[in-house]
């Protein structure tokens, strides 16, 4: 359903022949996932590796391409990795090409995924990010929804810190 749905979708990107938005189905296209994941990992620190997310049973990975003009091939430039819930998406990776960030091509990416959402009647993107990233969503019309009590930041752990005491501040 979520391939089809995909696919159907695509359609909202034919007026750009530059760009082509598809389900990454094979190989090579999971690969170039990947390799755009990996440029912006920060899942290591969490022992969780981009491999791990990416081969999750229930994980769909899209990929947005793009081409100088019409007569060069399409480049990887975008990818975003989810699943679906019962009522909601969960959006785990969404990474830019290093030298491809501030084209536009993650807006145009998480605005198909919106897209996405509304045609298979999912209410909520749930975004687990960095405050780095907060802009971006924040620009996209995402809104923060979990503040500790006081607006203060969730405790980090300590290095060395047991599986136990990581946990609390990802809970928080």
């Amino acid at each position: 359903e979520v391939r089809a749905a995909i696919e159907a979708l695509g359609v909202l990107l034919e007026g750009q022949p530059l760009l082509q938005l598809r389900c990454a189905e094979n190989e090579a296209e999971l690969l170039d996932a990947l390799k755009l994941y990996r440029d912006m990992n920060h899942l290591s620190l969490s022992g969780v590796t981009c491999d791990q997310v990416v081969e999750h049973v229930m994980s769909h990975t899209v990929i947005l391409f793009y081409r100088p003009d019409v007569t060069q091939e399409y480049i990887p430039v975008n990818a975003a990795n989810f699943t679906m819930r019962q009522k909601s998406m969960m959006l785990r990776l969404l990474a830019t090409h290093p030298r491809m960030t501030r084209k536009g091509f993650g807006r145009i990416t998480v605005h198909f995924l919106k897209e996405l959402c509304r045609a298979l009647h999912k209410d909520d993107i749930i975004v687990y990010t960095y405050p780095s990233s907060s802009p971006f969503y924040k620009a996209l019309h995402f809104r923060h929804t979990h503040v500790p009590d006081g607006g203060a930041k969730p405790p980090v752990a300590e290095p060395g810190t047991d599986a136990a005491g990581r946990a609390a501040p990802r809970e928080a």
